[in-house]
């Protein structure tokens, strides 16, 4: 995983709490901590509506930024955080949320693709 600040459980929002306590199903992008109206809109516009495709966007871009080196323009690979915030303009609080989110629902469910 990409090194993003983890938050305590103690922390954690119960958006958070909720999400990573169940499975994902069919849940919509915005009960990912994290992705409230205005992100969640953001992401909806380009056809992100299904928790389960954040997630995958989550699990492509951890899965193939580490260890690689920069590609072919010199620059870095771009990380999930990076993507949220360059691509979908979240700030920078909500898109480490989200990637926490993510990160520990991955944990919590022992989902072996990473």
């Amino acid at each position: 995983m990409a090194e993003a600040p983890t938050v305590p459980p103690t922390m954690a929002t119960a958006v958070h709490r909720q999400f990573v306590s169940e499975p994902m199903r069919d849940k919509l992008v915005t009960e990912v901590a994290g992705v409230g109206p205005a992100n969640g809109k953001q992401l909806m516009q380009k056809g992100i509506v299904k928790a389960s495709q954040l997630f995958a966007i989550f699990i492509e871009l951890e899965r193939n930024t580490h260890g690689l080196p920069p590609n072919i323009h010199g620059l870095p690979q771009m990380g999930f955080i990076d993507v949220l915030k360059e691509v979908y303009r979240f700030q920078n609080a909500y898109a480490n949320e989200c990637y926490n989110c993510l990160e520990a629902y991955y944990n919590r469910h022992d989902t072996n693709i990473i």
